[in-house]
């Protein structure tokens, strides 16, 4: 009995120190925690682009003329751009950069300034001594007189048409002969509290056509372009069927 519990004693001891042995044999594992990497979340409209602002195109000044939309004839002016005004009782001035001008008769005796012509204007190839007609360019600035803001005058006829509703042509009169030396003229007609003031521009000038135009002492008279009656001597064209044409433009 006792020999048998030693022998038992002995193989549990033997087993012990097995079992110590490869423990302390074993080499070490080191062991580490999966590592976690925080993640900050951005919010998607933290990274939208930034919207732009739009930004209003600058309104051009109601009286702004330019080359590449005229469309009343040829482009009268030496510069590609001016802006027209009207300083009261169609008195019309162009201003280009710094430099105003006197667009019309009216203007240049009653203001003083320098005529547009010797300056900014076009020679008419057709006609030495003479500039391009401004005619379109004056009624452009009349119509500033009226309040209009708008480019086109407001005498133009509906439809699309780019003619002056006051334009006269020799070739197109049929009320009795031409009174005028000129081709062409373009009428105005104005009312107001002495009347309906009528005026006609001719060769980049505007001219007083019936009494209450001469009497508002702004326009010098139109007998500079009144024709001479072929048939008497002496006498002028009858401008009765003109002044007529004229007033019907006050209706």
């Amino acid at each position: 009995m006792i020999v048998t519990m030693s022998i038992c004693r002995l193989a549990a001891l033997t087993m012990a120190s097995v079992a110590a042995g490869l423990v302390a044999c074993s080499p070490s594992v080191t062991v580490q925690e999966p590592k976690t990497t925080a993640t900050t979340s951005t919010p998607a409209s933290s990274l939208a682009l930034p919207t732009a602002t739009a930004v209003p195109e600058p309104t051009a000044a109601p009286g702004y003329v330019s080359r590449g939309t005229w469309t009343d004839g040829p482009w009268p002016l030496t510069v590609d751009s001016a802006i027209l005004e009207c300083q009261g009782e169609s008195r019309i001035t162009i201003s280009v950069g710094g430099s105003q001008y006197a667009l019309n008769a009216a203007a240049h005796a009653a203001l003083g300034l320098p005529d547009y012509a010797n300056a900014i204007g076009v020679p008419d190839p057709a006609r030495p001594g003479f500039h391009l007609d401004a005619g379109p360019l004056i009624q452009r600035g009349i119509a500033l007189c009226s309040g209009s803001s708008s480019s086109t005058p407001p005498s133009t006829p509906s439809g699309g048409s780019n003619r002056p509703a006051g334009l006269v042509e020799r070739e197109t009169w049929t009320d009795g002969p031409w009174p005028f030396t000129v081709d062409s003229a373009t009428l105005f007609c104005t009312s107001g509290a002495g009347g309906d003031r009528l005026t006609v521009v001719a060769n980049r000038e505007m001219y007083a056509l019936n009494g209450t135009a001469k009497s508002s002492g702004l326009y010098p008279p139109f007998d500079a372009i009144w024709a001479d009656d072929s048939n008497a001597d002496g006498l002028k064209v009858n401008i009765g069927p003109m002044i007529d044409h004229g007033l019907a433009l006050c209706r």
